[in-house]
Formats: structure tokens, C-alpha cells, sequence
């Protein structure tokens, strides 16, 4: 989508959207597969629109999930404000929702105003994987230590060189990123057995992020968590935009983008917080 007018009859409309991303092979438009790119697309031409006009904040990969991803597409002037949603959401399958939209300004970029990204990554460690959260939730295969996972987080905040911390896919340029956000806390399943003790949910926020490196991220902190890798040995490696040995994306089920913010006077939703969140969830 060019920042060029809607024609004719056509107003652009920022959206957020949700998704679970287990049926798609990833948010951008593959000859391989569904994805959400494409499933929003039939749905916009279902109100005539020949050529829809398709924008987002960021990609997601195949089996990832979205509750905060931010779109921007071309519909009909007539669908009054506050139906826009619904009406799109009518041609939608069920595993893809508008929560939120908006007319906004033709000039609106969801990827290039954007000025922080949250994602979240639930992850189980040593104990049998929920069954509810099989699609949800990545999995690593022993006990973890929350504490030694923390320190990790702690070395990635601040800038680094990032380079090493992606796929070979990623063609990014600028690789020099700064970590606003690492957290991680218990993850508790609220089910009456109340037998959850090795399950934990990540929050990693930053402006922008390199091709499958939060999926990297919680890759190096597993190791560490597990006592593989010591926290002296990772932030070594990070100072010198390398690897460590072992460390591999973590399962794509896991993650989820949360929310997208935007600089003042560029946020077409007004400053309000994305449906389920509170306050601005970006640290």
C-alpha cells in the first residue's frame, strides 16, 4: 500500500487485529498457503473493492499469533464508523478478528509510524504441556529456573548488535537494536488443579525486531534457564554479536504480537490501550 489518497468512494481504516495463527502460513501473502493477509484481503473485496490496499505494522511467521497486529486497509465510505469492524469481521473465519477500527488518515503507515513493538511468548518447561495451550504455548524439555532466566532478560536490555540473532532469511540492514522491555514472569493456569509450576510468559518490547529474533531470544534465555549456557557466557557472546553454540529459535506457537503504539499524534486510535491490555503494556 502506497500512502497515495483511497480512490474514489474509499477511505482508508486502521484496524486492530487478532488472530490465532496456527492455521496460516504467517500474516504475508504465500502461494504456499492461507495467510492473514490474504483472508483479509477476500474479506475487503467483498464490499467491491477490486484492488484492496493491504498494510501492516510488522510480519508474523507461520504458527504465530497476533492480539495486537495493526492493519491498514481501503474500504467503502458508506460503512458507517462504529460497524466497520463487525461488517468486516462477518466475512472473516472465526480464527480472525477486527477488534478495533477506524477511519484514519490517508497518510497513516501502521509499519513506519510505529514506534514500539510487545510481544509476549508463553513457554512450558519441565511438566506436561496444557493441554488447552498445545497451539499457544512453545515447549522446552526441562526444568527451568526462573531467576537464571531473569538475569539472562537482564543482559539483552539496553542496545546491542543483533546481527547474529535472526534467520538467515532476515534482510534487514539496520541490526543495531535497543531492548526497552524483557520481562518474564509465572504463567498460571487458572484450572482447578492448580498444578501449573513450570510454565512462564515473556514480554519483550522494542521498536522494531530483526526476522525471528524474539523467537532467538527465548531460545538464549532457555539455555540459560536450564543450565546450559551460564548469563557470563551469553553476555559475551552479545558483546560480540555472536551466537552462542546450541541456541535455536524457539517454537513459533509460543509467540504473540500484543500491541503496536505510536508516536503522538500518529495513533489513529486515540492513545486507548488494545482490547485486553492495560495501560500502555510497553514499558
Amino acid at each position: 500500500m502506497s500512502n497515495s489518497a483511497p480512490p474514489p468512494g474509499l477511505v482508508r481504516v486502521a484496524a486492530i487485529v487478532e488472530y490465532e495463527g496456527t492455521a496460516y502460513e504467517g500474516l504475508q501473502w504465500q502461494a504456499s498457503g492461507p495467510t492473514i493477509q490474504g483472508e483479509i484481503e477476500k474479506a475487503v473485496r467483498k464490499f467491491g473493492v477490486e484492488e484492496p490496499r493491504f498494510r501492516a505494522s510488522g510480519r508474523t511467521d507461520s504458527g504465530v499469533h497476533a492480539r495486537g497486529q495493526v492493519v491498514a486497509v481501503d474500504l467503502p465510505a458508506s460503512i458507517p464508523g462504529n460497524s466497520i469492524a463487525s461488517a468486516v469481521n462477518w466475512h472473516l473465519p472465526a480464527d480472525i478478528r477486527f477488534r478495533r477500527a477506524v477511519a484514519c488518515d490517508p497518510e497513516f503507515d501502521p509499519r513506519r509510524d510505529a514506534r514500539l513493538r510487545t510481544y509476549r511468548y508463553l513457554l512450558c518447561g519441565g511438566q506436561p504441556m496444557p493441554a488447552m495451550m498445545r497451539n499457544r504455548m512453545g515447549r522446552a524439555r526441562t526444568r527451568l529456573d526462573i531467576g537464571a532466566m531473569r538475569e539472562a532478560a537482564g543482559a539483552f536490555m539496553g542496545e546491542h548488535e543483533f546481527r547474529a540473532w535472526r534467520s538467515t532469511l532476515c534482510q534487514a540492514k539496520r541490526t543495531v537494536l535497543e531492548i526497552r522491555r524483557f520481562d518474564i514472569d509465572v504463567w498460571r493456569d487458572r484450572a482447578s488443579h492448580e498444578g501449573d509450576w513450570q510454565t512462564f510468559e515473556v514480554t519483550v518490547a522494542c521498536r522494531s525486531f530483526l526476522h525471528r529474533m524474539v523467537r532467538f531470544l527465548v531460545g538464549g534465555i532457555v539455555r540459560v534457564g536450564c543450565g546450559e549456557l551460564p548469563v557470563e557466557s551469553l553476555a559475551d557472546h552479545l558483546r560480540e554479536a555472536t551466537l552462542p553454540p546450541r541456541v535455536a529459535p524457539a517454537d513459533a506457537c509460543g509467540l504473540s504480537l500484543e500491541r503496536v503504539d505510536y508516536a503522538e499524534g500518529r495513533n489513529p486510535f486515540g492513545g486507548a490501550p488494545i482490547p485486553g491490555q492495560a495501560g500502555s503494556g510497553a514499558g
